[in-house]
């Protein structure tokens, strides 16, 4: 009984790692469009994301930052303007590091770590 608990708890275990790795390597980053700036960062996977640019002036208040948001393929304008954060933890967003952030769902830039940027801009992509 004992032998078969281990030999289930190692095979969970093979998976588990095997999963993670194959999401790693099945990360790629799509050509970067003409009208991408070259600061942006890759956010997405194989199936698609977004290219984002973002800054923190020094005059907005600490849960404000400044982001621009692009397609992942055609690099047209998805979102421009400021985001806030919630909750407000206190806690430093480090702006050029990419693997604290999740993804853009059309109106909010979601954190690895439960914490989200919501768009507080209305943004018009036709302008």
């Amino acid at each position: 009984m004992l032998i078969r608990k281990l030999a289930s708890i190692m095979l969970i275990l093979c998976l588990l790692n095997s999963c993670g790795q194959d999401q790693e390597t099945e990360l790629t980053i799509p050509n970067r469009p003409n009208s991408v700036p070259d600061n942006a960062m890759w956010l997405g996977g194989t199936d698609g994301g977004a290219w984002v640019v973002l800054s923190k002036l020094k005059d907005d208040p600490s849960s404000i930052y400044r982001a621009e948001v692009y397609g992942d393929h055609a690099g047209e304008k998805w979102y421009i303007g400021r985001l806030k954060i919630e909750p407000d933890t206190g806690a430093d967003i480090k702006l050029d590091n990419p693997k604290i952030f999740g993804v853009w769902d059309g109106d909010n830039l979601l954190l690895n770590d439960g914490r989200v940027l919501k768009s507080i801009d209305e943004f018009d992509p036709f302008k």
